[in-house]
């Protein structure tokens, strides 16, 4: 955890931080180039009560350079029916 991660956890009442956690950990950062995805909370962010899909300027660890990265909330994604690829 991060110091911020921390600092949230520290302050916030056990549940609320629960709530904080699991939200953060829905929110994914998705590499363009190898579609490499990491959590928010992973990368020792937080985002909780956010609504807008976003591009982060972010470093991909597995293609080793900075990248425009698209944020998005998994559990808010389409699901697409079997055997089909978008």
């Amino acid at each position: 955890m991060t110091f911020l991660q921390k600092m949230v956890m520290a302050v916030l009442p056990r549940k609320l931080a629960g709530k904080v956690e699991a939200e953060s950990r829905d929110w994914m950062l998705q590499c363009p180039a190898c579609e490499r995805e990491m959590s928010i909370w992973d990368i020792g962010g937080i985002r909780y009560k956010a609504t807008n899909k976003v591009k982060l300027m972010s470093w991909c660890s597995r293609c080793g350079k900075y990248k425009w990265q698209r944020l998005y909330r998994k559990s808010a994604e389409p699901k697409s029916p079997p055997g089909i690829r978008e």
